[in-house]
């Protein structure tokens, strides 16, 4: 599966998903989470976030957003969906937009 991954980005030339996928390759170890209030306070209504963390439910979101990320805490997924924000894997992201153009890239 990782082989099938590193294909696909590397057939794509787009600088945002070469840099997105060695964010996301990082061990597990050296990543530290983002709760939910750092997401509320970094983005405005509207943006395309794309998260290489963990996202956790500590806090509360205050606008529709579209994120991406591999992984979701149960509760961050539910607020998620208690404030209207569409939530998606990275991979139908990058479906949805292969050359990254306006996506924010948060680790």
């Amino acid at each position: 599966m990782q082989e099938k991954k590193s294909k696909e980005t590397k057939t794509s030339h787009s600088a945002f998903w070469m840099r997105a996928f060695a964010l996301l390759q990082k061990p597990r170890r050296s990543k530290k989470g983002l709760n939910l209030s750092r997401l509320s306070s970094l983005t405005k209504e509207g943006d395309v976030v794309l998260v290489t963390d963990k996202l956790l439910g500590n806090g509360q979101m205050k606008h529709k957003l579209t994120i991406a990320c591999e992984k979701f805490s149960s509760s961050a997924s539910a607020l998620l969906k208690k404030a209207g924000c569409k939530v998606m894997g990275v991979s139908q992201l990058r479906k949805e937009n292969p050359k990254g153009t306006g996506i924010m890239l948060i680790k």
